[in-house]
């Protein structure tokens, strides 16, 4: 079996927070909010993948907070 690349692990992370947000009523623009992100920046991450997950991370975990509270 191979191992997954960076891009995808990232893209599969990207993918879940917005699925997870998705079904707790959130929308990607209220995520990244939350986080400090810029509403850009998960699209910008499609179509170039970044050097870093810290951004991603902060994104997890406004998600989870609203997961705890739901």
């Amino acid at each position: 079996m191979q191992d997954k690349t960076f891009e995808q692990v990232f893209i599969e992370r990207l993918n879940s927070v917005e699925a997870r947000a998705k079904k707790l009523g959130m929308t990607i623009t209220h995520v990244c909010r939350e986080s400090g992100v810029a509403r850009a920046t998960p699209d910008r991450w499609r179509a170039n993948t970044p050097n870093t997950i810290a951004l991603i991370d902060k994104m997890e975990a406004v998600v989870a907070a609203h997961e705890k509270a739901a």
